[in-house]
């Protein structure tokens, strides 16, 4: 049968753990056995040395009593019958196996030996031992004597034998015992040695058997539950083990799969549901156009409508109250757009304020009532801060199979779309199958990104900037063109929307940046000396270490900051304005100039003029059109003008394209101008020849 890779992973952790803990048993209960084996042996050897010493302690009393008994007309053969009878007495009584041993006791009139079982070279390799031990004690014996005798003039020998009434002393006066180990076998010996007699005992120790023997019976059951218990233990500690690590996992997989502020599933749970419903290589049904991606064998499969929701006024909410009411406001959203779905649906979030619901088995006809019932949703008011606010949403809808057949492409079809409802503030839009080729066309640009950053081929065209009393250039715009590789230089409008939707906001912004820089540094080294302007987004300003990235480059290049000028569209300025106002603030601090690009088309004007304190406010070209035949545009510059004459800013209109214009410009007291009447964006060389010259513009009315 096969597992799953956790549940494998998890049996091989837990018989791994068991196999541990078993191995663990069976070297404590081998060292358990070995430690009370050697322990027991040295038990018995040495019991078996103090039993063989009292023996000899014994035969040499004998002998002593066999010594008293020549002088009342005892033979030697007598002496030699009772010691052998005494041998037999102790050791030969018929009940046990005669030992393997040699008895031997000599000096004076005696001289008895008895040798059982015992071959005469291990005797001889014994008592070779046994001399070396003997002749290395007296040795040391007599030294300590020597010292003795040197520190006390009369001192009695404790080996020596006493001075009593019997000839000869009855205690020995050198008694020593050991082991040898010969071929594998231990042997045990006794010397007890007196002034005439010396008896010497040889046995063949019996411990070492005798006490595996012992151990064998006796520990083998121990054995046997030490390692039952430590395999039930192991198998509970790794069942404890395993409930655990299966309880971490199943939480770390939660939270790789959910949102942690809502508790939703995110796109990885999202696309990993999805995955287990669509087969490899869909098969979709051809009905006339609505093919796009795929086109096979008309044959029955699953469907299924996703739609990627985006709440229209969530980053006003959060710049206004703060990000705890963000997130108390997509909480609520989110829980009420899980209550008005069918259980069997999927609603992930998948960003900021986007979320993507997966609805399968979901006709195509069907999704635009839920649609509806969804925007419906989004539009009922949150209370945040004691105010009713409600965000609206677009949403975009796109159909599998019909619409795309994996589930990346099936997202960017709904994105496409959700970006259509929001650019016509429909509330919803289904992915146009009519428009498809656009759509798909905007699809690959999106993907191309990537590679328009890397290969820097998102270059800046140059447009003059002029004072209108005298055609002299006060610096240039940075206007940016993709030089795409298939389909030529593309203009702004082709693609900054892309860029917004697929989250390099701020990553184009730096690339920007840096872009001008550069070319300011290769324009000084040219002896040009003028400053450029460059557009930035809001949202860039959010970027944090963006102003420490622009002054490390200007600082790498050796850039004065005033070269540098930001322009920022009032329309989405007041978005953020307090977080804003602070970054500019900064940049202002550093030395960087500041623009308002585009004013008069937002609605709060006044109020972010105020605030940020820019160096030049720029008139959007709606309102220099035909300025010369429009008198409410021209009260509107006339407005613009005392504005910034009140706030000692300057001022420059965009969009010129006549000289009439110009002159009405400069007769109604504004001095800075640009237009395609002074230049059209042209590249950095073409540019740099242009400043060169050092000429008025335009060249055609000098």
């Amino acid at each position: 049968m096969h597992l799953p890779l956790e549940l494998q992973r998890d049996k091989f952790f837990r018989l791994r753990l068991i196999t541990i803990c078993v191995c663990v048993a069976v070297v404590v209960s081998a060292i358990y056995v070995v430690v009370t084996y050697r322990l027991s042996a040295d038990l018995g050897i040495k019991s078996e040395l103090d039993s063989l010493h009292k023996q000899a302690m014994l035969f040499h009393a004998e002998v002593l009593h066999a010594e008293q008994g020549f002088s009342h007309g005892d033979t030697h053969d007598d002496a030699n019958m009772r010691l052998t009878e005494l041998a037999e007495l102790i050791y030969l009584d018929g009940r046990v196996a005669p030992k393997r041993r040699y008895m031997e006791a000599f000096g004076g009139d005696v001289s008895w030996s008895l040798q059982q079982n015992i071959p005469f070279r291990y005797i001889t390799a014994i008592k070779d031992t046994v001399e070396k031990v003997t002749q290395k004690k007296q040795s040391l014996d007599g030294s300590s004597q020597t010292d003795s005798t040197d520190r006390t003039d009369h001192t009695d020998h404790t080996d020596h034998t006493d001075h009593t009434d019997h000839s000869h002393s009855s205690m020995p006066h050198l008694m020593i015992n050991g082991s040898e180990e010969i071929d594998g076998q231990y042997f045990l010996w006794q010397l007890v040695k007196g002034d005439n007699y010396t008896v010497f005992f040889i046995e063949v120790s019996q411990s070492l058997e005798n006490s595996l023997v012992f151990i064998i019976n006796r520990l083998i059951i121990t054995s046997i539950l030490v390692l039952g218990i430590a395999i039930w233990l192991a198998a509970m500690l790794s069942a404890w083990v395993g409930k655990k690590v299966k309880s971490k996992n199943e939480s770390l997989r939660r939270l790789a799969g959910h949102d942690h502020l809502t508790g939703l599933p995110n796109r990885l749970y999202l696309t990993g549901t999805m995955k287990n419903v669509m087969p490899e290589k869909p098969i979709i049904k051809k009905t006339s156009e609505d093919q796009i991606f795929s086109e096979v064998e008309p044959k029955p499969t699953i469907n299924g409508c996703l739609f990627v929701i985006d709440l229209d006024k969530f980053k006003e909410v959060n710049d206004a109250f703060g990000h705890s009411a963000g997130d108390h406001l997509l909480i609520k959203v989110s829980s009420r757009l899980l209550a008005s779905i069918d259980p069997k649906y999927t609603l992930a979030r998948v960003g900021g304020d986007e979320f993507i619901i997966w609805a399968p088995h979901l006709p195509l006809e069907q999704s635009i009532p839920l649609a509806k019932e969804l925007v419906a949703v989004c539009n009922e008011p949150v209370m945040i801060n004691q105010l009713a606010v409600n965000t609206g949403a677009s949403i975009g809808i796109a159909h599998y199979p019909n619409h795309a057949t994996n589930i990346e492409s099936l997202i960017l079809c709904a994105d496409v779309a959700m970006y259509d409802a929001k650019q016509n503030h429909s509330g919803w839009s289904v992915f146009n199958v009519r428009d498809a080729n656009t759509n798909r066309e905007r699809l690959r640009l999106r993907a191309d990104l990537v590679d328009a950053f890397e290969q820097r081929q998102i270059k800046l065209y140059y447009q003059p900037k002029v004072q209108l009393s005298d055609g002299k250039v006060i610096g240039v715009e940075g206007l940016a063109r993709w030089h795409h590789p298939t389909d030529g230089v593309l203009q702004p409008g082709s693609f900054i929307d892309l860029i917004e939707q697929s989250g390099y906001v701020q990553e184009f912004g730096r690339y920007i940046i840096k872009t001008a820089i550069k070319q300011l540094a290769e324009w000084q080294e040219q002896s040009i000396y003028t400053s450029i302007a460059i557009n930035l987004s809001p949202y860039n300003l959010l970027d944090l270490g963006l102003l420490n990235f622009t002054l490390a480059l200007l600082d790498k290049y050796d850039i004065s900051p005033s070269l540098l000028e930001i322009e920022l569209v009032e329309s989405s300025t007041n978005m953020n304005l307090e977080q804003i106002s602070t970054q500019l603030k900064k940049f202002r601090e550093a030395g960087i100039k500041l623009a308002i690009d585009d004013f008069g088309t937002g609605m709060s004007s006044l109020s972010y003029v105020s605030s940020l304190n820019v160096h030049m406010i720029k008139v959007d070209r709606s309102f220099v059109d035909n300025v010369d035949l429009d008198a409410k545009k021209q009260a509107v510059i006339t407005t613009a003008i005392t504005l910034a004459k009140s706030f000692k800013t300057k001022l420059l209109a965009e969009g010129i394209e006549s000289q009439a214009q110009v002159e009405l410009l400069i007769e109604m007291g504004c001095l800075y101008g640009q237009g395609y009447h002074y230049g059209r964006p042209i590249p950095a060389e073409e540019m740099a020849n242009l400043l060169h010259l050092k000429q008025p513009l335009p060249y055609s009315e000098n």
